[in-house]
């Protein structure tokens, strides 16, 4: 399928979605259950067979590979996190991997071992709707989107949870409710609004002015970058929220990553593609098929490691697409992204 198809498809589903209210993932079978008081079970079962990914430049592959191979080296130890999950000072290199899936929190290992689930609580996410977008700050507090038409924004920090009202609502579509923290102020998308602003120090929040922003993600590289309602790929001043640039990259993705490096990574999410630009977003250099239908979310380090979830799975490989693990989740909605604090 052509690109446009692709694209066009995609819209025309999330806008009967949008107009009809009815499709929402994150309620399937068992979300009913945990809405009132069961949980999830944990996300234990074994890797999938890795897809294949077709060719890709050969400096590349074996650079990717070598930083792969030191995440690895940086896992996490599986076997000892419990209880409060006291963190230390966050780094520059992924340390865990967070995921949303259902009505819970999944921390993950950089090797897919899962280290901790935490449900969340009745009271901390919109009564029947699903978990999305997750962030950590640099605080080490993990900070959730919960919720879709009246959202709340639930913090798991040091083993408790707390949460607030947003103030914002969103369109039933997946490009919307990720979040990206910069320091530690977390930034989301909501309907008819630039950003919606949130400062976990302070507790205070705040809408930015502008066009509507429907994906965020704050990319390997440092940068802020949002597609817009207008379906451009733009890069933001993260202190101004102001343009700094507009991608050419056409027609515009559903989510974008970015690595350390500033190469951009879009995904059209019921595809299960991922295609690789070059930092001016100016043409398609490489694509991969994940293996995964309907991704609904992307992050990517700066050391090149990269992760996709939807679907029911979670992918973790590299800018090359190679040394892929696939795990399954209890929930086929799941948002991720990773976790840069140390945690025991």
């Amino acid at each position: 399928m052509g690109l446009f198809a692709a694209r066009s498809g995609a819209l025309l589903a999330y806008a009967l979605c949008a107009g009809l209210g009815a499709c929402h993932q994150g309620l399937e079978d068992g979300l009913a259950d945990a809405s009132m008081g069961g949980e999830p079970d944990a996300a234990t079962s074994p890797d999938l067979a890795s897809p294949d990914f077709g060719t890709t430049d050969a400096a590349e592959k074996d650079a990717a590979e070598d930083a792969a191979s030191n995440d690895l080296a940086q896992a996490v130890d599986a076997s000892s996190i419990d209880g409060s999950l006291v963190v230390a000072a966050p780094g520059t290199t992924p340390q865990t991997i967070l995921v949303t899936h259902g009505l819970q929190l999944s921390i993950f290992a950089l090797d897919g071992t899962l280290l901790h689930t935490a449900p969340v609580p009745a009271g901390h996410y919109e009564s029947g709707e699903g978990l999305r977008g997750v962030v950590e700050d640099a605080s080490g507090r993990v900070h959730v989107f919960a919720g879709t038409f009246n959202p709340r924004l639930a913090t798991y920090d040091n083993g408790t949870w707390s949460s607030r009202a947003m103030g914002v609502w969103t369109p039933n579509v997946v490009h919307y409710r990720h979040l990206a923290a910069f320091g530690n102020v977390v930034l989301t998308t909501g309907f008819n609004v630039k950003l919606w602003r949130y400062d976990a120090d302070s507790q205070a929040s705040s809408t930015i002015a502008g066009d509507d922003s429907v994906d965020i993600i704050k990319g390997g590289d440092g940068k802020l970058y949002v597609v817009d309602e207008y379906d451009d790929t733009i890069e933001l001043d993260p202190a101004t929220y102001a343009k700094v640039r507009t991608l050419p990259i056409s027609p515009s993705p559903d989510l974008i990553g970015a690595s350390g490096a500033g190469t951009m990574y879009g995904v059209w999410t019921q595809d299960g593609e991922v295609f690789t630009f070059p930092a001016n977003g100016s043409a398609v250099t490489h694509s991969a098929q994940l293996g995964i239908n309907n991704i609904q979310d992307i992050d990517i380090a700066a050391d090149g490691t990269v992760i996709l979830c939807g679907g029911g799975k979670l992918v973790i490989t590299n800018t090359a697409f190679t040394n892929v693990v696939v795990k399954s989740l209890s929930f086929s909605t799941a948002f991720c992204s990773f976790g840069y604090v140390p945690r025991p």
